[in-house]
Formats: structure tokens, C-alpha cells, sequence
């Protein structure tokens, strides 16, 4: 067995064969569950939010999202937009006024669409689904299919 320091007011979380230790004002920590050993330190000490998906992590900044190999912690790509995890799915809401489906290794969109100020992204049954808030009583809902991003 092993021991590891870890600083005060940490949260410890197992993911995927992780260990994350979690927590302000320190950047986040990821052991090897096997043996206890610092396999890397996130870029920043603000967390929002840490995700694995595949091979790669997800880490939510107050003003940025960051990619990293699940692994080695190297920086795949980072984007000032907010990226979820939904579904085993990426979501990226676009500054530009888009949703998108990046690539998890590259943060090259996979497709992409428009969206109005007032709308939301969620991924259900194979679909993205987005919400529009329209002036008046419409609301409108259009589904985009998950992988080729076409409407139906």
C-alpha cells in the first residue's frame, strides 16, 4: 500500500484509473492509484470542473477549457470557450455564436452550427439537441445528428 501528501482541503476523486486530488489554491494532482506516485499537475489552480473522456482530460478554468493527455498531462489544446462532457460526447459553445463537436486530441471542430444568444446544447439518444429561446411563446428545439452534425 501507499501514502501521499496532499495538501489541506482537498477532494480525492478515482476516475478512470486515476487518482485526482482536487482543490484551490493548488493546482490539481493526479496519482497513480497503483503505487501512489505524482504522475502530473494541472496547468492552472482554479478548477471548475475535471473530466476524463477517452485518453484525454478535460479541465474547466474560470476562463479557459484545457485538453490534457490522460497519462502524461500534456497539453493537447485549449480554447477560451466552455466545452462539456455529455453522453460520452464533447460540446463546445462557440464565442463565435456556434455549437460545436470538437475532437477530443486535436480541438478541430467535427462539425459545427450556428446558435442564437439564448440557447442551450444537449446530447441524447445520438443527437445534440438545441434549444432556442425565441421571442414570445416559440421556443424551438432542432435535433443534429451526433456524428455527421446533420439536421433532421
Amino acid at each position: 500500500m501507499w501514502a501521499a501528501e496532499v495538501g489541506p482541503g482537498r477532494d480525492i476523486r478515482v476516475k478512470g484509473g486515476l487518482v485526482l486530488i482536487e482543490g484551490a489554491p493548488v493546482p490539481d494532482v493526479v496519482l497513480d492509484p497503483a503505487d501512489g506516485r505524482q504522475l502530473w499537475r494541472s496547468p492552472g489552480t482554479t478548477t471548475k470542473q475535471v473530466r476524463l473522456f477517452d485518453d484525454v482530460v478535460l479541465i474547466s478554468y474560470d476562463s479557459e477549457t484545457v485538453m490534457l493527455e490522460r497519462k502524461t498531462g500534456a497539453e493537447l489544446w485549449r480554447t477560451p470557450e466552455v466545452v462539456t462532457v455529455q453522453e460520452g460526447t464533447l460540446v463546445q459553445e462557440g464565442s463565435g455564436r456556434t455549437w460545436s463537436v470538437p475532437d477530443p486530441r486535436t480541438g478541430v471542430a467535427k462539425w459545427a452550427t450556428a446558435r442564437d444568444e439564448f440557447s442551450n446544447a444537449t446530447v441524447a439518444a445520438k443527437l445534440v439537441l438545441i434549444t432556442q429561446d425565441q421571442d414570445g411563446p416559440g421556443d424551438t428545439v432542432t435535433a443534429y445528428d451526433l456524428v455527421t452534425g446533420a439536421q433532421g
